[in-house]
């Protein structure tokens, strides 16, 4: 019995651990399910031997034990022994292998209950209405939202019909809408009124409908917005729209309606009563022309862009006149558009042509002098009133008063009569306004006196030039009575300053001069203030002095660093000359440089500073390897390039200097490329050709042409320091330097800032995109000397890192 036992228990442990092996690929709830099975199977067996063998006893029958289970058979044992002892160890392995399983289910229950609550957060506090109806329109489910937009619980509203909270003037379009979600795409949207707690709303719903296999609706997701306010204003512009088509077709102004399309193109739409009367034309045969068909004298003005801007930015345009032509309309026409709808412009007008002409008429009799056809005392009054009140307001606004008294008039007058005196008085009215430009005003003053204002002039020199051609001119043989009479003049020079106190008071000066003039003898002039004489002999004497300063060597040059704005690193030297006259001391380039280009002596100036600044830069290239990327600048003025030998000069001077043509780049002003006019692009082309590169400078204060300059042989714009001063105080200054670095940009030119001063103008500049930047910031000009010292030799090379 004994060895019948121990062979059982043997034989259950070789056989278990097969099973085990085998079931090692088991999933663990499979395991577990087989475990249970045989200790349920091991245990049931156990407990029925047990039972029948007391059952057994309990007759008094051994024999009846051994009939259902006998120890002494070790199948029998082993049968015992096994089964249970199976299902134990497969129960442990499946409880093994479940435990992973029971922890990820644990926190995907975690996961869930975090989704729950989130949903509850966003749906409790939102403001959109959420429903959920069934096929005839019952709540199944609402929001919070809904709830409190209507007043009434969640139990209150379930089960309920949505359509009675629907105006009945709505209820139909509603039921449509509803009716349309049974078709695909089973989603639709839809505005009508319901009645909420605060009464009447507005609501846009979005619903998107839940179909059954069959493709029958089975429930409905709306989800509701209030858009009463955005209603309300839609009905007020109804009306005053209404209002508003009233008004104009009783205005007595004429009205024509334009359509702008996407590509810009203007469409007329429309035109009142008062238009056809205006223009005594039928505007209906224009609706659905372009403007340019409709009126073609229109193309190649400003009026359709003007009208486009309106389209766009909303912005109101007026034109107090615009003159007309074609060959039905003629006439001069006062213009207001504005925007009545988005992409549509009004153009409201009037004919000014009858009173223009009387405005003129009488302004004509008002203010000019009859005898001459120049202004008048009132008029030349007035207009010297503006000038002193705008020198006060610009301090870079120059005028100035000459008073012009004409010698030998009284003796013509008397010997000749006054017919006579007359005659020379018109033509030298005439004479005069020859000398002088149209925005300068010249008039009669009284008797044989003339004044003339000049304005907006650039230097002194101008002023002395009008008065030596004044001068001249009134010399000259002048017919009078049937002979030639000669006359000369005194002029007087009154330089306007914004310490005038009155327009009166710069007549006095001038006057007081013209009489210092007369006593000087003929044909003379004086000038009234001791500084402005002083500082106009201080002209005469440097124009004089300007060619024997290059020959002593007063000149000399400085070189300013320009700077990386992103990296901080050195890119370059702009040169500048500077002066050191021998008896005046320092002179400012901004006084000697246009004296030197009026005189014609710019060209021997500049060739002098290109000749020293390429010899200064080959020696710094060859000296220092780091230089070697550098590029130095020098400043070209209009009148050298004209020069016949100046492409020449240029290429000898770089050959000479061994310096590569891109190492070079000549920094032109604006104005002087657009009126140099073709010959000088050619030769800054040809220039360009081999490598030389060109900048324009000081950007933004010239005559910029934005259609031209694309077509000029330009690498850079420099930045003028007028835009950089204002960066940090003024909004428009910014926004004015942001444009033109984004023309630069998409025109593929780099952009160089000048004159900054500040960690606050480098920024701003940095962040609107300028790659490069001089300035006090950086560096002063300094001589060459100071540039090797400070930028090349160790250990201060790193200065020119910061």
């Amino acid at each position: 019995m004994l060895v019948a036992l121990v062979l059982a228990l043997i034989l259950a442990v070789v056989v278990l651990g097969g099973m085990q092996r085998g079931l090692r690929s088991i999933a663990g709830a499979g395991q577990l399910a087989s475990g249970l099975a045989l200790v349920a199977a091991g245990q049931g067996a156990w407990l029925h031997s047990l039972w029948m063998g007391v059952s057994s006893r309990g007759l008094g029958g051994q024999a009846a034990h051994r009939d259902i289970f006998d120890f002494s058979d070790p199948l029998q044992v082993l049968l015992l022994l096994a089964v249970p002892t199976a299902g134990v160890i497969l129960l442990i392995l499946g409880v093994r292998r479940m435990a992973p399983s029971l922890q990820e289910l644990r926190a995907a229950r975690e996961a869930l209950r975090d989704n729950e609550a989130r949903y509850r957060l966003v749906t409790e506090n939102q403001t959109d209405l959420i429903i959920k109806l069934d096929r005839v329109g019952r709540f199944l489910s609402v929001s919070p939202s809904y709830c409190r937009a209507f007043g009434k619980s969640e139990a209150e509203l379930l089960g309920s019909a949505f359509m009675p909270v629907v105006h009945e003037d709505d209820r139909a379009a509603t039921d449509r809408f509803l009716s349309a979600l049974a078709r695909p795409p089973h989603i639709a949207t839809m505005e009508n009124r319901v009645l909420t707690a605060q009464g009447w709303r507005w609501y846009s719903w979005h619903d998107t409908a839940a179909v059954d296999p069959q493709g029958l609706v089975h429930e409905i997701i709306a989800v509701g917005r209030d858009v009463t306010s955005r209603k309300l204003a839609e009905e007020a512009s109804h009306e005053d729209s209404a209002r508003f088509r009233a008004i104009v077709e009783s205005s007595p102004l004429g009205m024509q309606l334009y359509r702008m399309e996407q590509d810009g193109t203007l469409i007329f739409v429309r035109a009142n009563a008062a238009a056809d009367a205006i223009l005594d034309l039928d505007n209906t045969r224009f609706i659905g022309k372009t403007i340019d068909d409709a009126f073609p004298s229109l193309a190649g003005t400003e009026i359709p862009e003007r009208f486009r801007e309106v389209c766009r930015t909303g912005q109101t345009w007026e034109a107090e006149q615009f003159l007309y032509k074609d060959r039905h309309i003629s006439g001069a026409f006062r213009i207001r558009a504005f925007r009545t709808a988005p992409g549509e412009v009004a153009v409201f007008f009037e004919d000014i042509s009858e009173r223009n002409r009387l405005e003129s008429q009488v302004e004509h009799l008002a203010l000019t002098d009859a005898l001459t056809g120049t202004a008048n005392r009132t008029l030349l009054m007035e207009r010297l009133g503006r000038a002193l009140e705008r020198r006060k307001r610009r301090d870079d606004y120059r005028y100035c008063l000459l008073f012009i008294d004409l010698e030998r008039f009284k003796t013509v007058n008397d010997s000749l009569g006054h017919q006579a005196g007359d005659d020379v008085l018109r033509e030298s009215a005439v004479r005069i306004q020859n000398c002088v430009r149209t925005l300068d005003t010249v008039g009669r003053f009284g008797g044989d006196e003339f004044l003339v204002l000049l304005e907006d002039f650039e230097t002194f020199r101008t002023v002395i030039k009008v008065m030596r051609r004044i001068q001249e001119a009134l010399k000259l043989p002048i017919p009078a009575g049937g002979r030639e009479v000669r006359l000369g003049s005194s002029i007087g020079l009154a330089m306007g300053l914004a310490t005038h106190s009155c327009a009166e008071e710069l007549v006095r000066q001038a006057d007081l001069a013209m009489r210092r003039a007369r006593e000087r003898g003929r044909n003379r002039f004086r000038v009234f203030s001791p500084s402005i004489l002083r500082q106009t002999e201080r002209i005469l004497q440097l124009e004089g002095d300007l060619e024997s300063s290059l020959a002593n060597g007063d000149y000399h040059l400085v070189y300013q660093p320009i700077m990386s704005l992103g990296g901080g690193d050195l890119v370059g030297f702009e040169t500048l000359v500077r002066w050191n006259h021998p008896e005046l001391g320092p002179v400012s380039p901004m006084e000697f440089i246009p004296l030197a280009e009026e005189t014609g002596k710019i060209v021997p100036l500049e060739q002098w500073i290109m000749r020293e600044a390429l010899r200064t830069f080959a020696g710094w290239r060859a000296s220092y390897p780091h230089a070697a990327g550098l590029t130095l600048s020098v400043n070209l003025s209009a009148r050298h390039i004209p020069d016949q030998d100046f492409t020449r000069f240029v290429l000898e001077t770089l050959a000479e200097n061994g310096l590569p043509s891109a190492s070079v780049k000549f920094e032109i002003t604006e104005t002087s490329l657009l009126t140099g006019g073709a010959p000088m692009i050619r030769k800054l082309e040809q220039l360009r050709a081999v490598g030389v590169r060109f900048c324009i400078d000081d950007f933004g204060t010239g005559y910029s042409s934005m259609a031209y300059l694309n077509r000029l042989p330009i690498d850079d714009l420099k930045l003028d320091i007028a835009f950089v001063r204002h960066l940090e105080t003024r909004a428009d200054t910014l926004e004015i330097a942001r444009a033109i670095i984004g023309l630069a940009h998409g025109l593929g030119l780099s952009v160089v800032a000048e004159g900054i001063e500040t960690l606050g103008q480098r920024a701003i500049l940095q962040e609107i995109g300028c790659e490069m930047g001089q300035g006090y910031l950086f560096a002063r000009p300094m001589t060459a000397q100071d540039v090797e010292s400070t930028y090349f030799e160790s250990p201060r090379r790193e200065h020119a890192h910061q």
